[in-house]
Protein backbone atom coordinates (compact mmCIF):
# COMPACT_ATOMS: atom_id res chain seq x y z
CA UNK A 1 0.00 0.00 0.00
CA UNK A 2 1.34 3.42 -0.93
CA UNK A 3 1.54 6.15 1.69
CA UNK A 4 -0.19 9.51 1.13
CA UNK A 5 2.92 11.31 -0.12
CA UNK A 6 3.65 8.61 -2.68
CA UNK A 7 0.02 8.63 -3.82
CA UNK A 8 0.12 12.41 -4.25
CA UNK A 9 3.36 12.06 -6.21
CA UNK A 10 1.92 9.31 -8.43
CA UNK A 11 -1.22 11.35 -9.07
CA UNK A 12 0.87 14.41 -9.94
CA UNK A 13 2.99 12.41 -12.35
CA UNK A 14 -0.14 11.04 -14.00
CA UNK A 15 -1.61 14.54 -14.39
CA UNK A 16 1.68 15.79 -15.88
CA UNK A 17 1.88 12.86 -18.29
CA UNK A 18 -1.73 13.33 -19.38
CA UNK A 19 -1.12 17.05 -19.92
CA UNK A 20 1.95 16.40 -22.04
CA UNK A 21 0.21 13.69 -24.06
CA UNK A 22 -2.61 16.17 -24.74
CA UNK A 23 0.02 18.62 -26.02
CA UNK A 24 -0.82 21.26 -23.40
CA UNK A 25 1.36 23.58 -21.36
CA UNK A 26 0.65 24.02 -17.68
CA UNK A 27 -0.80 27.43 -18.48
CA UNK A 28 -3.16 26.00 -21.11
CA UNK A 29 -4.36 23.15 -18.88
CA UNK A 30 -4.82 25.46 -15.91
CA UNK A 31 -6.92 27.79 -18.05
CA UNK A 32 -9.05 24.95 -19.42
CA UNK A 33 -9.55 23.48 -15.95
CA UNK A 34 -10.20 26.92 -14.46
CA UNK A 35 -7.50 26.62 -11.80
CA UNK A 36 -4.42 28.63 -10.95
CA UNK A 37 -1.26 27.58 -12.81
CA UNK A 38 0.72 27.54 -9.55
CA UNK A 39 -1.83 25.16 -8.04
CA UNK A 40 -1.51 22.88 -11.09
CA UNK A 41 2.27 22.95 -10.72
CA UNK A 42 1.96 21.89 -7.06
CA UNK A 43 -0.42 19.07 -8.04
CA UNK A 44 2.01 17.86 -10.70
CA UNK A 45 4.90 17.94 -8.22
CA UNK A 46 2.86 15.90 -5.74
CA UNK A 47 2.61 18.71 -3.20
CA UNK A 48 -1.18 19.18 -3.28
CA UNK A 49 -4.25 16.96 -3.57
CA UNK A 50 -6.79 18.29 -6.05
CA UNK A 51 -10.43 18.32 -4.99
CA UNK A 52 -12.72 15.89 -6.82
CA UNK A 53 -14.16 18.80 -8.78
CA UNK A 54 -10.67 19.89 -9.85
CA UNK A 55 -9.74 16.32 -10.71
CA UNK A 56 -12.78 16.06 -12.97
CA UNK A 57 -11.98 19.39 -14.63
CA UNK A 58 -8.38 18.33 -15.24
CA UNK A 59 -9.48 15.01 -16.68
CA UNK A 60 -12.05 16.65 -18.94
CA UNK A 61 -9.47 19.16 -20.15
CA UNK A 62 -7.10 16.39 -21.26
CA UNK A 63 -9.84 14.11 -22.58
CA UNK A 64 -9.63 11.36 -19.97
CA UNK A 65 -12.08 9.98 -17.43
CA UNK A 66 -11.22 11.15 -13.92
CA UNK A 67 -11.19 7.52 -12.81
CA UNK A 68 -7.99 6.97 -14.83
CA UNK A 69 -6.15 9.31 -12.44
CA UNK A 70 -7.52 7.44 -9.44
CA UNK A 71 -6.93 3.90 -10.70
CA UNK A 72 -3.27 4.45 -11.46
CA UNK A 73 -2.50 5.93 -8.06
CA UNK A 74 -4.18 3.17 -6.02
CA UNK A 75 -6.57 5.67 -4.49
CA UNK A 76 -9.61 3.49 -5.03
CA UNK A 77 -9.30 0.18 -3.27
CA UNK A 78 -11.58 -2.03 -1.25
CA UNK A 79 -9.36 -2.10 1.81
CA UNK A 80 -10.16 -0.70 5.25
CA UNK A 81 -7.49 2.02 4.99
CA UNK A 82 -9.19 3.55 1.98
CA UNK A 83 -12.64 3.27 3.54
CA UNK A 84 -11.42 4.99 6.70
CA UNK A 85 -9.80 7.77 4.66
CA UNK A 86 -13.06 8.32 2.77
CA UNK A 87 -15.04 8.38 6.01
CA UNK A 88 -12.65 10.92 7.52
CA UNK A 89 -12.87 13.12 4.42
CA UNK A 90 -16.68 12.91 4.42
CA UNK A 91 -16.82 13.94 8.07
CA UNK A 92 -15.23 17.27 7.10
CA UNK A 93 -17.63 18.01 4.21
CA UNK A 94 -20.36 20.61 4.24
CA UNK A 95 -23.93 19.57 3.40
CA UNK A 96 -23.76 20.85 -0.21
CA UNK A 97 -20.49 18.97 -0.74
CA UNK A 98 -22.10 15.78 0.54
CA UNK A 99 -25.00 16.18 -1.91
CA UNK A 100 -22.49 16.66 -4.75
CA UNK A 101 -20.58 13.54 -3.65
CA UNK A 102 -23.75 11.46 -3.56
CA UNK A 103 -24.45 12.43 -7.16
CA UNK A 104 -20.87 11.67 -8.08
CA UNK A 105 -21.02 8.25 -6.43
CA UNK A 106 -24.22 7.47 -8.32
CA UNK A 107 -22.49 8.38 -11.60
CA UNK A 108 -19.43 6.32 -10.77
CA UNK A 109 -21.53 3.29 -9.86
CA UNK A 110 -23.57 3.68 -13.03
CA UNK A 111 -20.61 3.97 -15.38
CA UNK A 112 -17.81 2.04 -13.68
CA UNK A 113 -17.81 -1.67 -14.50
CA UNK A 114 -18.02 -3.94 -11.50
CA UNK A 115 -15.19 -6.41 -10.95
Amino acid sequence: MMDRAKKRQALGEHVRQARREAGLTQSQLAERAQIDQGYLARIERGLKWPSLETLYRLAEAVGLPASSFLEDTCLITGDDVCRKAVQAALAECEEDQLRFLLKLIALVREHWPRR
